[in-house]
């Protein structure tokens, strides 16, 4: 029995940029594609599939390598050099077998190879397993723009919070610290007692609410550790 991710990724499909300078191939690719539900796109050429690639959104290219002007080596290359593509898996389409072929392909950031003459299998489960992939990427970014932004509304949160507190904390510590430097010595010893433990409450909670605002600081990078100085003896 078959769990939920393999279900998942056997049914899973996608957007296909095929690339191949042979139309006969294109149109072979397309349909059998189309018949397992993928979204396809096509280009005739290395520079077609640059200008169309942005717009297509694909969530994997099949890219022949043996094209005239600019071979699927290139195009791979400028493809991972871009921030905005670079993230698309690329499946390299070949009928060079050789290890240094494959070695070039891997260097340009190929993710995956199909050797030809190719077969509908091989095609298919590549095909699906990229997209799975690309999916699974695309989730752990979202997670992590998601935690980025969570994380800045804490510090927001916690920077202002602390920022209010501590006002108010230190106008406190002066009032109590002019209250027993004027009025002490008319208090009888028990007042005297409380007056000095609220003035120690209040001096330790803006201690805190300091150590707490440094903590924000040092975790938005806006204060720098303390340096050391080491002399040898």
């Amino acid at each position: 029995m078959l769990d939920d991710s393999s279900t998942a990724q056997s049914a899973v499909t996608g957007r296909v940029l095929v690339v191949d300078d042979e139309p006969d191939n294109r149109e072979l690719l397309r349909t059998l594609l189309e018949m397992k539900g993928h979204t396809v796109f096509d280009a005739g050429n290395g520079a077609e599939a640059l200008d169309m690639v942005k717009d297509a959104l694909p969530d994997v290219i099949l890219l022949d390598v043996m094209m005239p002007e600019m071979d699927g080596y290139e195009v791979c290359r400028r493809l991972k050099g871009d921030p905005e593509t670079a993230p698309v898996p690329i499946i390299m389409v070949t009928a060079l077998a050789g290890r240094s072929d494959r070695l070039e392909g891997i260097d340009a950031g190929a993710n995956d190879f199909l050797t030809k003459p190719v077969g509908a299998q091989d095609v298919i489960l590549r095909v699906r397993n990229s997209i799975y992939t690309k999916r699974l990427y695309d989730q752990v970014n979202e997670s992590l723009d998601r935690l980025r932004e969570l994380e800045e509304l804490r510090d927001n949160l916690t920077h202002m919070i602390v920022h209010d507190m501590r006002s108010p904390l230190m106008g406190i510590c002066g009032s109590l610290e002019l209250l027993q430097m004027t009025v002490a010595d008319r208090l009888d010893e028990e007042d005297r007692d409380d007056m000095e433990r609220a003035l120690d409450s209040s001096r330790l909670l803006t201690e805190m609410v300091s150590s707490l605002l440094d903590v924000s600081r040092l975790e938005a990078g806006k204060m720098g550790l303390p340096a050391t100085a080491y002399v040898n003896g």
